[in-house]
C-alpha cells in the first residue's frame, strides 16, 4: 500500500504538468529501505542408493550367488539374471538349455582371473577400479562377451595410454577385433615415433604379417598432412 497526499494548488500549478487535458500525470520515484539480498538455497545431498552402494559387497559374497565362474583354477560369483541383462552372450547362455544353463558353471579357461573380476566390478559397479592393469585383456573379454561400453571404455584407455615398447601389439589387437577407431588411432601414434617403434620387439608381429603390414601403412598415408607433432 502506497499512501500520497497530493494539494489541489500543486496539481493546477501549470509549471507541475500534472493536467495535459483530462489526464493526470505524476512522475515520483520509489526508494526502497530493506537491503535486498539473495538467500542462498540450501542444497541436500542426495545419498547414494543402498542398492547401488551395496551391489559391490553383494559381488564379495559368494553366498547370494547362483552362478559360478570358474577362472585359471579360481572362482568368481555373480547372479545369473544381473549376467544376462549385461551380456546378450551370459543371456543366451543362460536363455538355453546349455551345460552352463543346467550346471550353473561358466568354465573360461581363455580368460585372466584379474581381467573376469574387473568386468563383473563393471557389470555391477560400473567403475573398473584396475583398468591400467588388465586394459588389454579385459579388451578382449569385453568383445567376446559383447560388452560394447566396456570394450569402448578399454579401448579408450589402450588409445590414450599408448607407449612405443606397446604401439605394435596394440595395433595388432586393434586389428584383430576390428576396431576402426582404435587402429587410427594407433597409426597416430606408430606414425609420430615411427624410427622408435620399429626396434622394438613388437614390431616383428606387425611385419611378419602383410595384411597388418599394409593396413597400417595405408592408415599412416591416410592420416597424411593431418598429423600433429605427438607431446
Amino acid at each position: 500500500y502506497l499512501g500520497i497526499e497530493l494539494c489541489k494548488a500543486f496539481l493546477y500549478n501549470r509549471e507541475n504538468k500534472c493536467i495535459h487535458g483530462d489526464a493526470l500525470s505524476i512522475l515520483f520515484e520509489v526508494e526502497f529501505l530493506a537491503d535486498s539480498t539473495n538467500t542462498p538455497i540450501k542444497r541436500t545431498d542426495i545419498p547414494v542408493s543402498p542398492l547401488l552402494k551395496n551391489l559391490a559387497g553383494l559381488l564379495e559374497d559368494k553366498s547370494f550367488g547362483n552362478v559360478q565362474l570358474t577362472v585359471q583354477q579360481r572362482n568368481l560369483y555373480a547372479h545369473r539374471d544381473v549376467l544376462m541383462l549385461s551380456s546378450p552372450v551370459f543371456g543366451a547362455m543362460f536363455s538355453h538349455p546349455t551345460k552352463e544353463s543346467q550346471e550353473q558353471v561358466i568354465h573360461l579357461p581363455d580368460q585372466s582371473f584379474d581381467a573376469m573380476r574387473e568386468m563383473l566390478l563393471f557389470i555391477y559397479t560400473g567403475e573398473v577400479p584396475n583398468l591400467d592393469k588388465v586394459a588389454e585383456d579385459l579388451y578382449v573379454a569385453a568383445d567376446k562377451y559383447s560388452m560394447s561400453e566396456l570394450k569402448t571404455l578399454c579401448g579408450d584407455y589402450l588409445g590414450s595410454n599408448l607407449t612405443v615398447e606397446r604401439a605394435a601389439d596394440a595395433f595388432v589387437l586393434s586389428n584383430m577385433y576390428s576396431d576402426a577407431e582404435l587402429s587410427r588411432s594407433i597409426a597416430r601414434f606408430i606414425a609420430d615415433h615411427l624410427v622408435a617403434v620399429q626396434r622394438t620387439a613388437g614390431w616383428k608381429n606387425i611385419w611378419g604379417k602383410p595384411d597388418i603390414t599394409e593396413r597400417l601403412f595405408m592408415l599412416i598415408a591416410d592420416i597424411g598432412n593431418t598429423l600433429e607433432p605427438a607431446t
